[in-house]
């Protein structure tokens, strides 16, 4: 079962077992490594006995392995990309092509429009260009049923290959279904706060605020450090709202963010962004003014 190393490195994470405590007795820690980097095959004696060591019937791996795959390469290339950089074209690369393999070999559609959004992101960071048609994309979207993690990350990296009555159809489904939705993961967050900044540049500055607005009312997380860049984010965006509301060309909030954000080498990308919005927003004021 190809890939199936991957599978058994999820379970025994998830079983807290360490490489040497799953190894023990069957094969060799470094053996064990390869294996679940997809670097080597195994025989199915020692299949069973790995999987025996950690407590897992062969019935729940093919149920992960089978159904849930792609979930287990969905987060760790979410990981991978948290730690790609913006000038880091040569560690894209890899990610991309790994991509490119795994949509070559996995009928599941995921893959392929996984590797789509990965295709979009790159030719965006690194070349400032778009890249393709996503077509795929908006219909996979429009047909399926539930949207999970992936489908709001998709339509977040895509850059939203929806109309504008579709994606605030499912922006007002998030914030109507709020119980649901609270304690959800940070990629509905993450697509929220980018549907308000979406509508923002396509100068729907109304909606933008009602859905930035209903966020901090709805899901508002003061005691959850982990949440605050979504928080940043759309005080941000409120902070140019109002300086196109009251006509003035400058505001505080926004200031301090940028500031605050520049003082961090982790953040003066995110920084040297919101400075360039900020400052075309300011321009378009001024402008009007004179």
């Amino acid at each position: 079962m190809e890939y199936s190393g991957k599978t058994y490195k999820y379970f025994r994470e998830a079983k807290n077992f360490s490489v040497t405590q799953a190894s023990e007795g069957i094969v060799s820690p470094q053996f064990l490594r390869k294996y679940e980097s997809a670097t080597c095959d195994i025989s199915m004696t020692n299949f069973f006995q790995l999987l025996a060591r950690i407590n897992v019937t062969l019935t729940e791996f093919l149920n992960i392995y089978n159904e849930d795959i792609f979930d287990i390469w969905f987060v760790k290339c979410e990981k991978a990309l948290d730690g790609i950089g913006r000038h880091d074209s040569i560690e894209a690369d890899r990610l991309l092509d790994e991509w490119r393999e795994l949509a070559e070999k996995n009928p599941d559609i995921r893959f392929t429009l996984m590797l789509k959004c990965l295709e979009h992101l790159y030719y965006k960071r690194f070349h400032q260009t778009e890249s393709l048609c996503y077509k795929e994309v908006t219909n996979y979207l429009r047909e399926v049923e539930t949207w999970g993690n992936f489908e709001f990350f998709i339509a977040t990296y895509t850059d939203f290959p929806l109309s504008t009555e579709e994606l605030l159809m499912v922006a007002n489904k998030i914030l109507k279904m709020k119980e649901k939705y609270r304690n959800s993961g940070h990629i509905v967050y993450d697509f929220l706060v980018h549907v308000g900044s979406h509508f923002f540049n396509l100068g729907d500055l109304e909606k933008s605020k009602y859905i930035l607005e209903s966020y901090f009312s709805i899901f508002h997380k003061k005691d959850q450090i982990f949440f605050i860049s979504f928080e940043i984010y759309a005080r941000f965006y409120l902070g140019l709202i109002e300086m196109h509301e009251y006509n003035i060309p400058e505001n505080k909030s926004c200031l301090t963010i940028i500031s605050t954000l520049n003082m961090f080498d982790t953040y003066t990308g995110y920084a040297n962004f919101m400075n360039m919005a900020y400052q075309k927003e300011r321009a378009k004021i001024m402008a009007k003014n004179q």
